[in-house]
């Protein structure tokens, strides 16, 4: 869509027939590869370490033992509901074809990584178009293929980049279906649960993306009836493989009491720091083996019960806490490397919020990106836990720097 088309920057452009979305998609993604590719052969490049629970799990499914614990490296170790199942079994194929931790397999699951961040830049790229315009679009895709975030998390083997390439290509869908009908509503049910199943912090941002989808249609309850069932049999399976483990009903993965202990811990300030996750269980050998010996769910009981003992002694803790972490989704850490790019982008994205609010779909999308985020505003902030919703604040980011743009150029075209 021409940027030319809209006489105010931020309003919503209609297609035109000069448009070629799809062109301007394949180049950004090819470009985004492109980036990624020569990331990897630059001195630049260091790869990532630590520990990563859905890559242990990957290396059991790799030796054909099953989803088992990350803690327990043995083929007898016990199953997991640590973390959703798509990205390790997808890491599981790869390790089992390529072999695990070999080079190749290394080098297979970074591109891969890589491809999937070069889809959420092209899917930002036809957000912005769609929204505003196509300066708007490229801009925000230029952003987000530089920013450092989105780059670190496409090196190790996290779900990150993949999940967030299924939820804004899951807000473009929703935003570009003109006729929403029952099978379309339906694969985009599935495609929710697949990105459930890939990461479940995002299931929050579902109802807004389905509201998006039926906006148009005359039949929303049946729609949203038809989206939501579809949702709910692609949890199905993975839903009765957890009963059937550890007997008990829970939505994708159950250590969530694990994560609200250790972000609220007395000296927590709400964002994760080495200090937080020193009790972790990959690095505290005493929780380890609670997690082995008791069992997964009698261990979440037991964080349960230590969160709640904490916040009794220091409800007041919890709700600072809160606070803090309300801001760190839109800014980081203060004090970290990247503070000052985090704070400008947070104005940016905020002026850009403000001035775009009136615009429904824009509000729409904002809100995708925030309930994406907000069950960490409960246990703890990291910056590859909050990249949806700093996607969309580049993204508004660019509206106001294109509004901007586009207001001098008009005061020097219309002097008064």
């Amino acid at each position: 869509m021409s940027s030319s088309a809209a006489s105010y920057p931020l309003s919503i452009n209609a297609p035109t027939q000069t448009s070629r979305p799809r062109q301007w998609t394949i180049l950004i993604f090819f470009t985004g590869l492109a980036m990624g590719l020569l990331y990897l052969a630059s001195p630049l490049f260091h790869a990532a370490s630590g520990f990563s629970e859905e890559e242990h799990v990957a290396i059991h499914i790799a030796h054909g033992d099953g989803f088992l614990s990350p803690f327990d490296m043995r083929p007898t170790a016990p199953p997991t509901s640590w973390c959703p199942p798509v990205y390790p079994l997808l890491a599981g194929v790869i390790y089992h074809i390529l072999g695990v931790r070999t080079w190749a397999s290394a080098l297979t699951i970074m591109l891969f990584n890589f491809a999937c961040r070069a889809a959420a830049g092209a899917a930002l790229y036809r957000l912005g178009d769609r929204l505003f315009n196509r300066a708007t679009g490229l801009l925000a895709a230029a952003i987000f293929l530089v920013h450092p975030i989105f780059l670190h998390a496409a090196l190790y083997c996290w779900d990150n980049s993949l999940s967030l390439a299924i939820f804004l290509w899951l807000i473009v869908w929703a935003m570009e279906l003109s006729r929403p009908t029952w099978q379309r509503l339906a694969a985009i049910g599935v495609a929710a649960g697949l990105l459930a199943l890939t990461n479940a912090a995002y299931a929050l941002s579902v109802p807004v993306i389905l509201w998006m989808a039926i906006r148009n249609s005359r039949q929303r309850i049946f729609l949203i009836t038809i989206a939501a069932a579809a949702f709910g049999l692609t949890l199905l399976p993975w839903t009765i493989r957890n009963y059937v483990d550890f007997h008990r009903l829970f939505f994708v993965r159950a250590n969530f009491p694990v994560e609200l202990w250790l972000g609220n811990q007395d000296f927590s300030t709400g964002y994760m720091t080495l200090q937080n996750l020193a009790a972790h269980p990959s690095s505290d050998p005493a929780n380890q083996s609670q997690v082995l010996q008791l069992g997964e769910m009698a261990y979440f009981d037991l964080c349960k019960q230590r969160f709640i003992q904490e916040l009794t002694t220091a409800p007041a803790a919890l709700v600072a806490r809160c606070g803090n972490r309300l801001a760190f989704l839109w800014i980081s850490q203060t004090d970290g490397s990247r503070a000052a790019l985090d704070c400008v982008l947070a104005v940016l994205g905020s002026s850009g919020a403000w001035i775009a609010w009136k615009n429904s779909k824009a509000r729409n999308v904002l809100a995708a990106g925030f309930l994406a985020v907000a069950p960490f505003l409960l246990t703890q902030v990291h910056d590859r836990y909050v990249m949806p919703f700093r996607a969309i604040l580049i993204l508004l980011a660019a509206a106001f720097l294109q509004h901007v743009a586009s207001q001098v150029l008009r005061q020097e075209k219309h002097p008064q």
